[in-house]
């Protein structure tokens, strides 16, 4: 968002000057607004790519640990049976 009111008429003593800059304080809050939820939008961003990062982690470690259990319980029946 790129707004500029000129410098002349935000000069001015009038009911015009005022409006001018209302309309340029306008344009720089939205332009802080824009700007922080953009900042706001690659932070969320960067969460949810840890996040996926730290749930398949996770997947992966509940997987392994599925397999020593089976590996366990094989072994455990395999000396049973003896």
């Amino acid at each position: 968002m790129n707004v500029q009111v000129s410098a002349r008429v935000l000069k001015q003593k009038n009911e015009l000057g005022e409006m001018g800059r209302s309309v340029q304080k306008l344009a720089d809050t939205m332009r802080d607004i824009l700007s922080e939820v953009k900042r706001s939008a690659n932070e969320l961003l960067s969460s949810g790519e840890n996040l996926d990062k730290m749930a398949q982690q996770s997947s992966n470690t509940a997987n392994e640990i599925c397999s020593s259990v089976e590996g366990v319980s094989k072994g455990a029946i395999s000396l049973s049976l003896l």
